[in-house]
């Protein structure tokens, strides 16, 4: 026993913040693949959530639901090229930067302006 309840959640089931931020789109893909073959729902000639004919159909439609999942897939797939994106930019920023000799700059220069901060 790990020092939990039985009936306590473990971390991966309750909500929350995850412990990675990390996205796999493709994962999520793999997933919906998987879900539609089961359920034998074509991944093709979906209707978008939320349109009239999405909305019209009814609810245990099998592609109802696999509309959502792929919604799932279209968001996660969002992320995925935002993160990169993110990383991409966060990597030039940290290339382009002389933060040591801006830093000493910035000290050097501050003049009697500078107020020193009280750590307490």
């Amino acid at each position: 026993m790990t020092g939990t309840f039985d009936n306590e959640e473990t971390p991966a089931q309750r909500g929350g913040t995850p412990s990675s931020r990390e996205i796999s789109w493709y994962s999520t893909f793999l997933f919906a693949e998987r879900y539609a073959s089961n359920h034998d729902v074509a991944l093709h000639d979906l209707p978008i959530p939320g349109t009239p004919t999405w909305c019209g159909m009814p609810d245990d439609d099998a592609r109802k639901l696999m509309a959502l999942v792929l919604g799932g897939v279209r968001e996660a797939l969002n992320h995925d090229a935002v993160q990169e994106k993110l990383i991409d930019a966060s990597h030039e920023v940290a290339a382009a930067a002389k933060w040591i000799s801006d830093h000493d700059r910035f000290i050097t220069n501050r003049g009697d302006s500078y107020i020193q901060r009280k750590v307490s």
